[in-house]
């Protein structure tokens, strides 16, 4: 009996405890890590799998809605075993490996809908902190820096799940700007594709 008492206590207070965080008003930061699997548009190249990692804070604007801004340090450009089309600066048979790190700002709006579910959009500015060029041919390695611009633009548009303060976001960054100065694609067209998985943990202020 006491046992099917604490059912229903628990039952009874669920709706309350899903709700209780996303009052009006309320407010938190999240940490989170994760991977990036990232290409570059125009390329003939793989993507390149590195890390990511930051923090955002969450302001709710609304019971089902929240604005947040973050900071995430972002790896991404591209590898190959033989060019990523950069003219002059790779070899026939070398491995390659364009190097683009990135100090995120994604600004979203995050809309809840239920079972933790969250669809989100926004804007990214993001401000290159390392921009290298890696060549390995005949175990002999050369690189080569200042291939990129110094502001890349984005729209994320991603999902979450959240549970028990524990949120698991998949995001698609798309480029919107040329990463590279023109004179070093063929194309004159090199922008940020970026797959990014995160996981994070809310804290609430």
């Amino acid at each position: 009996m006491k046992n099917k008492h604490l059912f229903l206590t628990i039952a009874a207070l669920m709706p309350l405890m899903l709700h209780a965080q996303n009052e009006v008003g309320s407010l938190n930061i999240q940490p989170k890590i994760g991977l990036n699997i990232a290409t570059l548009t125009a390329y003939d190249a793989k993507s390149r799998k590195a890390f990511t990692a930051g923090v955002e804070a969450e302001y709710f604007v609304h019971q089902h809605l929240s604005l947040s801004v973050g900071a995430m340090y972002s790896q991404q450009g591209v590898r190959d075993s033989k060019t990523v089309g950069i003219t002059d600066l790779s070899a026939p048979e070398a491995d390659c490996k364009f190097i683009l790190d990135y100090i995120n700002i994604p600004i979203m709006a995050n809309l809840y809908a239920s079972n933790g579910f969250a669809v989100k959009a926004g804007i990214q500015p993001g401000f290159l902190v390392r921009s290298r060029f890696k060549t390995t041919s005949d175990g002999f390695t050369s690189k080569t820096g200042d291939l990129a611009r110094d502001l890349d633009l984005a729209i994320p548009l991603g999902v979450s799940y959240e549970f028990s303060d524990l949120q698991f976001d998949i995001r698609y960054n798309i480029g919107i700007t040329n990463a590279t100065h023109d004179k070093y694609t063929e194309s004159g067209d090199a922008k940020n594709r970026v797959v990014q998985i995160t996981l994070g943990y809310k804290f609430w202020l």
